[in-house]
């Protein structure tokens, strides 16, 4: 009878499903414009009876500008694959006649020395709405069309006074390809009596699911670091246009509610000012309102925080504007069982439209408050730049100006001012040569983003985080720096403004060589010109001890990585092997250095052993099912777009019908890999005892040392039980023993092929697992390892410190003529951790020469 009554509900519910996604549905009663087509005129359904495809979205807001004189569609960017990333400007036409006149009147609010001469009561406010960042969250994006066409069409005289007085910049899809991706397996699954148990294979996507972009990366953590096309894109949009209040509309499980902000209050980054608080909380009584209208249940200041900068809710806020979280409970289908009874895909888009429209009217009423804390936002962050000790950051990097140039494209991204030094400068023992040393003063307009950058953080009021809880960015790239605190050192040393990234030239130093050329290994893309070389058939060596030799008459130091392409014994002739290399210097920025020859000044000759054949490596790259596919997408766009080499991804179940003898490198991201055979394991043995390598990372040593590939030492913490505990704070202690992501100082032994190319005897690593692995029994086999005194910035408890002072972070072990590399932290995280990147390209060109004796 039970199953019957609820056989009954959900029908009923499902003839009212496909009944009432009409417009009434969702929008406020009123007189709308003819001309303006509904969205069911152009997508061919009402929005909710199937979800919206990225193409048919992309339709809809084209008509729409095309209709209305209120919109304008404007492209930003670009996906990977290539689906256009757009906005709506929606406003007055009045207001789209001067629409230029009005951004640069806005911009002048964030820059304290002239905002007091703009008048905010005769300015519009300006709002970002950003829809389904995730693209498996998708009730955002098919309510953006509702909110459009609302705005569009309403003949409602409240929204042609919003139109007046505010500049709205509609995003509808953040994340265009994870979107469609999400959206057709969803409509694939579709069936006429909806599938609502939970238990649907429509409900559990393919991997790797909606969620992130093409590469696999979760968009929502990357709005300060902009390593991928869609986020440089939105950020240039908020630089230019620095938006009062920014949405950022998202999903989450379906047995939850609603969230909005304000989120955890002990968890909100110091860095914000309370009035951003303050202002959040009165937007938010609107919302409530809006909601309890509808009848939706919701909830806010749990379980969400304001503390990284890498959100599209918690950006803004650093950027003196209000970010606003809003997670609703998704169906990932149509119609769903919860626990909180039957959830449809029209209720969930109608709340995301609810709260769309009440952002827009505590804006519109709160307009002078908003225009006015984004101005003062900035003229305090002068007066905390003048009463702060630190009063500039100075970073060099002499041997690697692609790293260098990365970090500071991720400043000048944030309308950061860097600065030339006009000479030289040496403090705590760093000498800093003006020619490759920048400095950025904190007496400027993003002070709080420096500090957010720069500054080291070890103490924290929470021990709670929902994601990481350190991000600086010279450590990410291994970059040396330090605080300048007095003033007239920063005015002695201060140079020219640089306003575009400096050029990087390469070039081949010396004639052509009858002996061969030598590729010094220090630049990041080193990896990426030593490939193109293989590729083209050339033999290259790598030399394992440093060296001296005169260069045109000039003597110069090349230490263990340098690549030696000999010019006799190659399929290429002399002059073919010029024309390449110096080709190759010219275009990648890469220099070059002919030898006259084979004799050396000191160190190994060209002709030592010690130089050693490298084979081009061929790389096999796992994914799929239980593979955490964001470690899985780092290492296919690390190698795919940055250093162009080939990958083949592979699916577990693959091992034992492909033909591993192809291939000579095998990298396995984090996850389990019970889908591999036991025939499986016994090919990637056999495959490792004939010289493969092996590269494991985080999670997969587990795998790897519970399947007696590998032998690791596994410290884990003793459980407390000592005394009884409060029930209540079973939460919060279980999450402070996790490492939320947190900056630690390791040793890095140079002379190992792991270490080649880079220049000092340590290096920072971000550590976000709780693998606590004890160094190898041979001294040899642990070339990068903590400190006993580790932290750089972040948190860690007590208890999980202890257990890392001194453990290990890579770990080779040598089994038969091959090798397994074992990363236990992540060495790409985040496309954004070039230092440790360094490691991981090591590990895949060099991994082939480590000494067997040398392995655990």
């Amino acid at each position: 009878m039970k199953n019957l009554f609820l056989f009954l509900l959900i029908t009923i519910l499902t003839f009212r499903l496909f009944s009432q996604t009409d417009l009434q549905y969702y929008l406020p009663p009123g007189n709308y414009d003819p001309d303006i087509p509904e969205p069911a005129r152009i997508i061919g359904y009402d929005i909710g009876e199937w979800h919206v495809t990225h193409d048919k979205l992309v339709y809809y807001m084209s008509a729409l500008a095309e209709s209305s004189d209120r919109v304008i569609l404007e492209e930003y960017a670009r996906s990977f694959e290539n689906r256009p990333l757009f906005h709506l400007i929606i406003t007055s036409p009045e207001n789209h006649s001067r629409l230029e006149q009005i951004r640069t009147v806005h911009l002048k609010l964030s820059d304290p020395v002239i905002s007091t001469s703009v008048d905010i009561t005769e300015i519009p406010l300006v709002i970002r709405m950003g829809y389904s960042v995730h693209g498996n969250e998708s009730s955002a994006s098919n309510a953006s069309l509702l909110v459009a066409y609302y705005l569009a069409a309403s003949l409602d005289e409240t929204i042609t006074d919003y139109l007046d007085h505010m500049v709205i910049l509609l995003d509808p899809c953040l994340n265009p390809d994870g979107f469609n991706r999400h959206a057709s397996w969803v409509n694939t699954h579709k069936s006429m009596v909806p599938m609502d148990n939970d238990v649907s294979r429509g409900f559990r996507e393919a991997w790797p699911g909606g969620r992130t972009n093409h590469y696999w990366f979760d968009l929502n953590r990357d709005w300060i670091l902009v390593q991928q096309p869609e986020t440089r894109g939105r950020v240039d949009v908020f630089q230019q246009w620095m938006p009062n209040v920014q949405t950022d509309h998202h999903e989450m499980g379906s047995d939850a509610s609603f969230f909005y902000q304000p989120g955890m209050p002990s968890r909100t980054n110091p860095l914000i000012p309370p009035r951003t608080d303050e202002l959040t909380g009165l937007i938010g009584k609107y919302h409530s309102r809006a909601l309890d209208n509808i009848g939706s249940l919701y909830f806010s200041e749990e379980v969400f925080d304001d503390f990284y900068f890498g959100k599209g809710s918690s950006y803004p806020d650093v950027n003196g504007g209000i970010g606003i979280l809003f997670e609703q409970a998704g169906t990932r289908g149509f119609v769903r069982e919860t626990d909180n009874g039957v959830l449809t895909f029209p209720f969930a888009i109608r709340n995301q439209v609810a709260v769309s429209l009440s952002t827009l009217e505590a804006s519109f009423n709160l307009r002078i408050e908003l225009l006015e804390h984004q101005r003062s936002f900035y003229q305090e962050a002068i007066t905390l730049a003048n009463q702060n000790t630190t009063k500039a950051y100075i970073f060099t990097e002499p041997d690697d100006p692609s790293r260098m140039n990365h970090f500071i494209d991720i400043l000048m991204k944030h309308r950061i001012r860097v600065y030339h030094l006009k000479k030289d400068y040496t403090g705590e023992g760093i000498k800093f040569n003006a020619s490759s040393s920048y400095i950025v003063p904190l007496n400027q307009p993003q002070f709080r983003m420096i500090e957010s950058f720069f500054k080291s953080y070890k103490n924290f009021s929470d021990s709670l985080f929902y994601d990481i809880s350190a991000w600086t960015l010279p450590y990410a790239f291994n970059i040396h720096y330090q605080g300048l605190t007095i003033q007239k050192t920063l005015e002695d040393i201060k140079g020219e403004e640089l306003y575009q990234i400096p050029e990087k030239a390469g070039f081949l130093q010396g004639e052509k060589s009858n002996i061969g050329y030598l590729l010094p290994w220090n630049d990041y893309y080193s990896p990426k010109v030593l490939y193109q070389l293989q590729a083209e058939g050339l033999i290259a060596k790598v030399a394992a001890e440093p060296f001296t030799c005169n260069i045109t008459d000039v003597q110069m130091q090349f230490g263990n990585g340098t690549i030696f392409i000999p010019v006799h014994g190659q399929k290429a002739g002399a002059d073919e092997i010029y024309y390449l290399i110096n080709g190759l210097s010219t275009k990648e920025g890469i220099s070059f250095y002919a030898v006259e020859t084979s004799h050396t000044l000191s160190g190994i000759d060209l002709g030592s052993s010690r130089f050693i054949s490298l084979k081009k490596p061929a790389i096999l790259l796992l994914s799929g099912n239980g593979v955490s596919s964001l470690e899985a997408g780092e290492v296919w766009h690390l190698l795919d777009t940055r250093f162009a080499v080939p990958v083949t991804l592979i699916e577990q179940e693959q091992f034992g019908s492909i033909r591993l003898e192809d291939y000579n490198v095998l990298i396995m991201p984090g996850g389990n890999f019970n889908d591999i055979s036991n025939k499986g394991k016994d090919e990637i043995k056999k495959w490792l005892e004939k010289g493969g390598t092996l590269i494991a990372i985080s999670r997969a040593n587990k795998w790897l040392s519970d399947n007696e590939f590998i032998s690791l030492k596994f410290n884990t913490i003793a459980k407390d039980t000592s005394e009884i505990k409060l029930y209540s704070e079973l939460q919060r202690e279980r999450g402070a023993m996790e490492i939320p992501g947190s900056i630690f100082k390791a040793n890095l032994d140079k002379s190992h092929p792991i270490g080649y190319g880079i220049s000092e005897s340590f290096i920072p690593v971000m550590k976000n697992n709780t693998f606590f692995i004890g160094k190898a029994k041979n001294p040899y086999a642990t070339p990068v390892y903590y400190t006993s005194d580790p932290l750089l910035s972040g948190f860690v408890n007590d208890k999980n410190y202890g257990m890392i002072g001194n453990s290990a972070v890579v770990i080779v072990t040598s089994t038969g003529t091959g090798r397994i590399i074992s990363f236990i932290e992540n060495p790409n995280f985040r496309a954004f951790w070039f230092g440790t990147n360094k490691l991981f390209m090591n590990a895949i060109f060099f991994g082939q020469t480590i000494s067997q004796a040398s392995g655990d």
